[in-house]
């Protein structure tokens, strides 16, 4: 494996994480402007910098289910709203951390780069043979694959937008966003 972070095989690969960085950001902001307003808040006053950054994103997908559970329109609209968050939660954000804080390393096609993990796991191949080590885990991945968790969170902060959009004065609260 090539150990040159730039090489030029990795290029299509680093945009596409750029963008799952990027769409990553705008979809913790929706959230952050959701509790904003579910607090009846200014979206972007003082006192919800205060909040948003000193808190991590699980925490506030936290406070944002508690909110929302109290100040909910509807027991559908929270029961979708409470759906959303798990997938973000349970399932984007644990793929969005693999693809942006694991190494790559070039693959032997031009589409295929391969993702490691390092994580110390045991594991027992057959029942009667004793455990055995691994301190990696290596994921090859195409750039469509990355760019698919990117259209994911995408989709996923449009489905927030959508269900907060149901929320009253919500549309016109983001006029005073950054």
């Amino acid at each position: 494996m090539s150990i040159d972070p730039f090489d030029e095989r990795l290029k299509r690969h680093a945009e596409a994480i750029g963008f799952v960085c990027i769409h990553w950001t705008w979809l913790e902001q929706i959230a952050d402007a959701a509790f904003a307003h579910l607090m009846n808040h200014e979206v972007n006053s003082l006192e919800m910098h205060c909040i948003s950054v000193n808190a991590d994103f699980r925490d506030k997908l936290k406070m944002l289910r508690a909110i929302a559970s109290v100040r909910k329109p509807s027991d559908d609209w929270f029961d979708r709203m409470d759906t959303l968050i798990n997938k973000i939660d349970n399932d984007l954000r644990l793929r969005r951390n693999r693809v942006v804080h694991d190494h790559w390393f070039p693959g032997d096609a031009p589409d295929i780069a391969t993702r490691v993990q390092g994580q110390t796991t045991f594991k027992k191949a057959q029942s009667r043979q004793p455990k055995t080590m691994t301190t990696h885990e290596e994921v090859e991945m195409s750039v469509a694959e990355v760019a698919a968790i990117s259209e994911e969170i995408t989709r996923a902060t449009y489905a927030m937008f959508e269900l907060m959009h149901k929320v009253q004065g919500f549309t016109e609260s983001l006029e005073t966003m950054e």
